[in-house]
């Protein structure tokens, strides 16, 4: 299982093999649905499996320095799980190697907003000698002759 704080977004495919749960803590779990063996590791992260973008998950964080994550295993026997990191999307990045990509589907964090809008002034776009103005930050693209 991989165990992060909660990224921004993440992405699966349609038919993933990984069960996402979010827990009070404000991280969230991904965990494999089915057991893997080391014959089905990837050997490149861009050139993946259909099976395998199906046991993959991309993270997303947005104007963040650092994520902390968990990493563990459970299961019987005395095999070891290997953990691919690549800084990447590879999911919505990697080809496909057998067969149709599969559908790749976001799932956004939610999120609060609160807005406290500015008091308005009115100008004239006549006034400015603008071509135009966006109005939101209320740039003018001046006339130049």
């Amino acid at each position: 299982f991989v165990k992060i704080k909660k990224p921004d977004a993440h992405f699966l495919t349609k038919d993933t093999l990984i069960d996402v749960s979010e827990g009070t803590d404000g991280y969230v779990t991904f965990k494999a649905t089915k057991e893997g063996t080391g014959a089905d590791n990837p050997e490149n992260p861009l050139m993946l499996t259909t099976e395998q973008k199906n046991k993959a998950v991309t993270v997303k964080y947005i104007n963040t320095g650092n994520f902390e994550a968990e990493l563990g295993s459970t299961g019987k026997g005395a095999n070891y799980r290997g953990f691919l990191f690549v800084f990447r999307p590879s999911l919505l990045c990697a080809k496909t190697a057998d067969g149709e990509d599969p559908v790749i589907e976001e799932e956004k964090k939610a999120t609060t907003t609160t807005t406290t809008l500015p008091e308005t002034t009115t100008t004239t776009v006549e006034e400015k000698q603008c071509w135009f103005t966006i109005p939101i930050i209320n740039f003018c693209f001046p006339k130049l002759f």
